[in-house]
């Protein structure tokens, strides 16, 4: 009979591969853009966990990784304000406004996620905690969560954003506002929010 505990490991491995593909489906030219179109914020992102693992300073890289989750849940405050709002909203001026602003914190909300898992990669380096299973089920639920809320998200706001701003677009009428309502907004709240306390659980006990 095989050890139980030694198939955890692989098992996740695998998870996390899998998780991996789901996000690059989700957001599928993504990264290409933001490198062409915000080459020096990529640099950045990325070059200061890298100067950091090169300091060798494992605390300077967990204070980063707190940093990026900080502005991670920051940035996400916009479309969780955007989503609440919209369904309620009968102004067509005022959706637009409110579409815009999610529109622009989704900037915001890739780099504080890139940065996150960069930091978080180089802290996982640092303090050798690659073998440890609560680390490998943190990083799946951030994939999980990253890749269903692109998937439950998107076929709502983003028609929402092409009807209201697009030349021609049918505008706020009552199919468009009928996309984002304020059951979705409750589901993505709920379950983001159910999955950063389980990460930030897993991260603060570490259990073995």
């Amino acid at each position: 009979m095989p050890d139980l505990d030694a198939l955890i490991l692989p098992a996740l491995y695998v998870l996390t591969a899998v998780l991996v593909v789901a996000v690059v489906v989700t957001q599928a030219g993504a990264f290409p853009y933001y490198v062409r179109t915000y080459w020096v914020a990529t640099i950045v992102v990325f070059g200061i966990p890298v100067v950091a693992y090169a300091i060798g300073s494992y605390q300077l890289m967990v204070l980063l990784h707190v940093i990026g989750a900080l502005f991670f849940v920051g940035a996400h405050s916009a479309s969780v304000y955007v989503a609440f709002a919209l369904p309620g909203e009968t102004d067509a001026k005022k959706a637009e406004a409110l579409l815009l602003l999610s529109a622009g914190a989704l900037d915001w909300l890739h780099a504080s996620l890139a940065f996150l898992l960069a930091t978080g990669v180089a802290a996982a380096f640092a303090g050798g905690w690659w073998g440890e299973p609560w680390l490998w089920l943190s990083l799946d639920l951030l994939l999980a969560i990253t890749a269903y809320m692109y998937r439950a998200s998107a076929p709502a706001y983003t028609p929402a954003r092409h009807a209201l701003l697009d030349e021609g677009g049918p505008g706020w009428d009552d199919a468009t506002r009928n996309l984002v309502d304020r059951g979705r907004a409750v589901r993505l709240m709920v379950t983001g929010s159910a999955a950063l306390v389980a990460i930030t659980a897993l991260m603060i006990v570490k259990p073995g």
